[in-house]
């Protein structure tokens, strides 16, 4: 079975404890335990301010979680209209670095204006006896 949520809201601040709260529910029902769920909310707000912060604005984000059994596959993605200044203002390589430190498996898709999508991988629960690697 494969379980899949789809939501998309405006790209404002003010938004980002929809989605976290969304996902982290998700993760939820999916096994996650709270250290992990931690980790979602705080991956979830990283990657929307990442892909909110660079040199095209981005005006919604598309998000994408599913469950194959073990892992929970998210997707965020930014819908994005003009040009803002020329600069991002928030390092894609640090925001990558961050989020590789609270998922399995993290990859940005990029273009000429920075990174348009993000995607990880996140094991909601370990197995008896560890074994899993973040």
């Amino acid at each position: 079975m494969n379980d899949e949520i789809l939501l998309t809201i405006p790209a404002r601040q003010s938004m980002l404890l929809v989605a976290r709260m969304a996902l982290s529910g998700f993760c939820a029902q999916c096994g996650a335990d709270v250290d992990t769920l931690d980790d979602v909310r705080t991956a979830c707000d990283e990657a929307c301010y990442c892909l909110m912060h660079q040199r095209r604005q981005a005006l919604q984000l598309h998000i994408r979680a599913s469950f194959d059994g073990e892992y929970v596959h998210v997707c965020f993605e930014a819908e994005r209209g003009a040009p803002v200044d020329g600069t991002a203002k928030h390092d894609p390589e640090i925001a990558r670095g961050i989020l590789s430190l609270l998922a399995c498996q993290v990859e940005l898709d990029y273009d000429a204006d920075g990174p348009w999508r993000i995607q990880l991988q996140v094991c909601p629960s370990f197995p008896a006896g560890g074994g899993h690697e973040r």
